[in-house]
């Protein structure tokens, strides 16, 4: 049975006891009723007190507006604490089409946003249908974890996710695309066109950007006609453009971690595909050579110290998710998890890409409106590119993905992350032309970023 990089998926729950009304005794400071004694008090704190608020709030509330106005003088900070405009966003969208998928009881469409228009795209959808496919696909993947390929109830879970895969493609992507004039797969030489998706609801828990009919090689299928990217939103995706300020010989500096083996939880299998993830990584990347972290001396300490000395880091070991806290969704070093906010706090604006080599790295959790993962996390530190699985990925497979992704991102023994989703996208189709029929091999695989 193959090795998987996850651990069980958990959930919590807990409850708020309601605020309590105030009593009548708590809405009055005087007991013996309207006297002319308690009006002159109210009339002397309210009126004549100089601490009192109505008389601060008015000089503090101008100061407050004051400052704002100041703050968004300064260039880079003119949408500080407020909105950016559409204009603004839309920039986001520089070399392609940011698809926004809009799920809701008023209707379903996509919004295409290019850098000069925003088009609405009626999508064939409901908020039922959508709840529908995604129970049946997060059932299919928890009953593919549990039973192995070549089982017949392996074999059952595999033909559900290929259900899901044709739904996305004939529901969502295939519209889509059509619309945008994207129908068929570029000729050899020619540009890919880029697509990044920005789903909402039920939607970002499926693999949009695999979605298709991978066994009829017909071009039904995302990654035959776009390079596809995510982003949480357009905000995010714009910052991901800033320019960097370190020189190129900098951004280039690899930290890879591996964990072959994880102590902590316990109870987590080996994962032998670590060490051939590491070599590989070694014999790619040469100018310069990657700082490599392996077992006992990949704490969680040791990894936040070395994160703002390496804009590139490579994390091979364990992950998690919890779908109703996603704030705790997680990868494991050796002496415990690396979580979400761990990461979010950290402010690396010189970062330039995160490869995380692990399972349910970018996968989102029942508060289904935000793309809270560890993915999104580090791109909230500062990293523009992330790399990252949507769901279980198999040990066996991710050193040969991590040779087809290295080979592209550091050709000449430089890295460089700049084609970080391009290199994802044909690498997959690689991996998709060796076992067509297997899409769960490849599928959990996303980029995140320009």
């Amino acid at each position: 049975m193959p090795t998987f990089r996850t651990s069980e998926a958990r959930s919590s729950s807990g409850s708020a006891s309601p605020p309590t009304r105030p009593t009548s005794a708590s809405r009055s400071t005087c007991s013996a009723g309207p006297s002319r004694g308690c009006r002159r008090a109210t009339a002397t704190s309210a009126g004549t007190d100089p601490t009192s608020p109505r008389r601060i709030r008015p000089g503090v509330a101008h100061q407050h507006d004051e400052l704002l106005n100041r703050i968004r003088q300064v260039p880079g900070f003119e949408h500080f604490l407020r909105p950016a405009p559409f204009d603004v966003l839309r920039r986001a969208a520089q070399g392609g089409t940011i698809v926004l998928l809009n799920v809701s009881d008023e209707g379903c469409h996509a919004l295409a946003v290019t850098t000069d228009r925003a088009t609405a795209i009626p999508l064939p959808i409901d908020v039922g249908t959508v709840a529908a496919q995604t129970f049946v696909y997060l059932n299919a993947l928890e009953e593919l974890e549990a039973a192995p390929a070549g089982t017949p109830d392996g074999d059952a879970a595999e033909a559900h996710l290929d259900q899901t895969l044709a739904w996305l493609w004939d529901a969502v992507a295939g519209p889509v695309l059509d619309a945008l004039g994207h129908t068929d797969t570029p000729a050899d030489g020619r540009p890919w066109p880029r697509v990044w998706w920005c789903p909402t609801s039920g939607l970002t828990m499926l693999p949009i950007h695999a979605a298709g009919y991978h066994g009829a090689a017909d071009g039904r299928a995302v990654i035959d006609r776009v390079v596809s990217s995510h982003t949480p939103t357009l905000g995010a995706l714009l910052r991901a453009r800033r320019p960097s300020t370190t020189p190129a010989a900098g951004a280039r500096s690899v930290l890879a971690i591996g964990l072959p083996r994880t102590p902590e939880p316990p109870g987590l299998p080996d994962l032998p595909g670590v060490d051939a993830e590491l070599a590989i990584i070694r014999r790619h990347v040469r100018r310069p050579a990657p700082r490599v972290l392996v077992g006992p001396a990949a704490t969680t300490a040791a990894v936040l110290d070395l994160l703002p000395a390496h804009p590139w880091i490579h994390l091979a070991c364990h992950g998690s998710q919890n779908l109703t806290e996603p704030s705790e969704n997680a990868v494991y070093l050796y002496d415990g998890p690396l979580s979400v906010p761990q990461i979010a706090r950290l402010r690396l604006d010189d970062a330039q890409i995160a490869v995380l080599s692990a399972c349910q790295t970018a996968t989102g959790g029942r508060l289904l409106e935000e793309a809270l993962h560890l993915a999104a996390g580090f791109q909230l530190a500062g990293y523009r590119h992330v790399i990252a699985a949507q769901w279980t990925i198999n040990d066996a497979i991710t050193p040969r993905l991590t040779d087809l992704l290295y080979r592209a991102l550091a050709e000449d023994g430089t890295p460089d992350p700049a084609q970080a989703a391009t290199a994802l996208h044909h690498a997959l189709r690689s991996l998709r032309a060796r076992r067509p029929g297997r899409p769960v091999l490849w599928m959990p695989y996303l980029h995140i970023g320009p």
